[in-house]
């Protein structure tokens, strides 16, 4: 409500200063950003960790990391006789549901090394921003990384 308005209305915002307020940003107040924190690499050794925690639980696990920096982790999720949802969709829906945001990286941990299923590859196509995702498909030792782009058909 403006100054304004506020006299218009006959009422006054005690809370609300007439000065301007300056906004500082995160590297004005030696805040690091995620970009000064961490290199490329180690953000994907830590996607790739949260892709193994997650296949604690089950045979396949996955990490998403959205635009935001976030990192979302999906296992398999089995119901009785309905459809499982698979280990990449859970991860997308959550990162997604909870940001808002893109999904930028994916790291896949299973020991077969097998590349997600065709189910999955939509749905990450669906929550990326562009077919120029990554993909690291992990079995602990070894590390394959390949593009959105080049799985899907």
């Amino acid at each position: 409500m403006t100054e304004r308005t506020q006299t218009q209305l006959g009422i006054r915002n005690t809370h609300r200063t007439p000065t301007k307020i300056r906004r500082l940003t995160p590297d004005q107040l030696g805040i690091p950003s995620s970009g000064d924190e961490q290199d490329e690499e180690t953000r994907w050794e830590s996607l790739r960790e949260k892709a193994f925690e997650a296949k604690d639980e089950s045979d396949v696990g996955v990490a998403v990391r959205t635009e935001d920096g976030s990192v979302w982790a999906g296992t398999r999720l089995t119901k009785g006789m309905s459809h499982d949802v698979h280990p990449p969709e859970l991860a997308v829906w959550k990162g997604f549901d909870s940001t808002k945001q893109p999904i930028v990286g994916v790291a896949v941990a299973d020991e077969e090394m097998s590349s997600p299923c065709g189910r999955c590859l939509q749905v990450l196509k669906d929550y990326s921003s562009e077919d120029e995702v990554i993909i690291h498909i992990t079995d602990g030792e070894q590390v394959e990384e390949t593009a959105l782009a080049d799985l899907l058909p």
